[in-house]
């Protein structure tokens, strides 16, 4: 798995807004502000951002590969 981990449980918070992003393929995703997604900068370095940073047009990595 290329040093990725499956998930295997998840935490429900019911307090907050909940950010829900979907991709230009249709894929989405839903966290807190504080929730982590990883970014690629260039074609070799990767950063971890919360949501609530994430900007328009930045490529995230999901399962299938980076969108």
């Amino acid at each position: 798995m290329n040093g990725f981990k499956l998930v295997t449980g998840y935490y429900c918070n019911t307090k907050g807004i909940i950010y829900s992003l979907t991709t230009v393929s249709g894929k989405g995703i839903s966290g807190t502000k504080d929730h982590k997604v990883l970014v690629k900068n260039n074609d070799t370095e990767f950063k971890w951002i919360k949501l609530s940073e994430l900007k328009v047009g930045e490529k995230i990595l999901i399962k299938n590969g980076f969108e």
